[in-house]
């Protein structure tokens, strides 16, 4: 069992993610996606500091510099906030098996903007695999309808996923920025 530790964890951080996007969408319906957002939020901090301070025993992290905190408050206002704003309107619109699709742009465009503003090593190798990543999602959007291609998503709810995508990803590169 110890063997297989690594498959174990990623099935279930994959049922964990695809079980936070059915209940996140299902929420949204039901109460609006900012009501969801904020409590989201403050439940994490809560449990985010309680971990700390379990772990190191101060509820924040007191030793970090006010520029780091700057950063990464400005990372999870942008990430967390912004960007889980439009995934969550996303889920409503678009459902959380659509949104969630887009949302796998995450990586995609945290390597481009990484390469374009911290000057991070973008090799052939991971260019061809942003290429192959960005044809599976174009060819999972595109719905088949009387032998015809189109794209069968609603427009706004595709906005709203991507927006969603450019907030995890400027979100990420702020904390990498901040953190140093």
């Amino acid at each position: 069992m110890q063997q297989y530790i690594g498959e174990i964890a990623a099935i279930g951080v994959a049922i964990c993610w695809t079980a936070s996007a059915l209940f996140f969408e299902k929420a949204g319906k039901y109460i609006g996606s900012l009501s969801v957002n904020i409590i989201r939020i403050g439940l994490a901090i809560v449990l985010l500091g309680l971990m700390t301070w379990v772990g190191r025993g101060k509820f924040f992290a007191d030793d970090a510099t006010g520029e780091q905190w700057f950063w990464l408050l400005l990372s999870g206002v942008v990430g967390f906030f912004l960007g889980d704003m439009c995934l969550f309107h996303s889920y409503s619109i678009i459902g959380a098996r659509m949104a969630a699709l887009i949302m796998t742009l995450t990586p995609v465009i945290t390597s481009v903007f990484g390469y374009l503003f911290l000057h991070e090593n973008l090799s052939l190798l991971k260019t061809l695999g942003i290429a192959t990543v960005v044809a599976g999602i174009l060819i999972a959007m595109l719905g088949r309808k009387d032998e015809k291609l189109r794209f069968d998503v609603p427009f706004k709810g595709f906005l709203l996923a991507f927006g969603g995508a450019l907030g995890q990803a400027f979100g990420l590169l702020l904390s990498k920025h901040g953190m140093g």
